[in-house]
């Protein structure tokens, strides 16, 4: 049996200490982001591409933003939702090395 991997939730984000004059759904944008660069690059997993098939083709066309398609599947960002290679790349993102900076992000997604 495998064990899935959680790498992110946003609900780890808009419980707790979330602040009060931000909006719940800014939760999703950073995962949603990372979701959708996912996506472009075609490295979900093949059931989760069926499972969520409407909203992949929904966002690919721009009808739905990245944070919405994060929202709507879940919230979560799990490795069953990836295929080998974007596991191998999730992993290794959320493990940064000490040098590098948030702003890398910006860098690696080019936005």
């Amino acid at each position: 049996m495998n064990d899935i991997t959680i790498y992110d939730k946003a609900k780890y984000h808009y419980e707790g200490q979330f602040p009060s004059d931000v909006y719940r759904e800014q939760a999703y944008v950073h995962m949603g982001m990372f979701l959708g660069w996912l996506v472009n690059r075609n490295f979900l997993d093949t059931i989760f591409s069926i499972d969520f098939k409407k909203e992949i083709d929904q966002f690919r066309a721009k009808i739905i933003s990245c944070a919405e398609l994060m929202r709507l599947v879940g919230g979560t960002l799990a490795s069953d939702m990836l295929n080998q290679e974007g596991n191998k790349f999730a992993q290794d993102y959320k493990r940064p090395t000490k040098d590098q900076r948030p702003e890398d992000v910006f860098y690696h997604f080019s936005l």
